[in-house]
């Protein structure tokens, strides 16, 4: 995704994302405001790590889907429930997808985002 070399940076974002996975969002944000707070964090991963939380693509956010889904249409529900886990890996790789592109063409220089966008790099 682009979080910077430092292992331990490399492993906050990661378990940032696994709370966000098994807990939701805003208990990960919860953390990656303390993270950032006691500076264990460069504002690249931080930012990087934000893009990544956002989403609502967690477990419980599944099961209210599921629910909601069932209700509407019981006829169906061994359909959806199938089709749930694919979902939420859909809905994952989607923010891990746009935290990637953000940080590929956002650098930070003197702790302020800027886009920077080089197509030399794409052709």
């Amino acid at each position: 995704m682009g979080v910077t070399e430092n292992s331990n940076e490399i492993m906050i974002v990661a378990k940032l994302m696994g709370i966000k996975t098994v807990a939701n969002e805003f208990v990960a944000y919860q953390h990656l405001g303390q993270y950032v707070t006691d500076n264990a964090l460069s504002p690249r991963s931080a930012m990087i790590a934000t893009y990544a939380l956002c989403g609502f693509s967690n477990f419980q956010t599944l099961g209210i889907v599921l629910a909601i889904l069932g209700s509407m249409v019981p006829t169906r529900k061994s359909l959806i429930s199938s089709l749930a886990l694919r979902a939420l890996m859909a809905g994952s790789i989607s923010c891990f997808m746009t935290a990637s592109l953000a940080g590929k063409f956002i650098i930070i220089i003197n702790n302020k985002m800027v886009l920077f966008i080089n197509l030399c790099k794409f052709l």
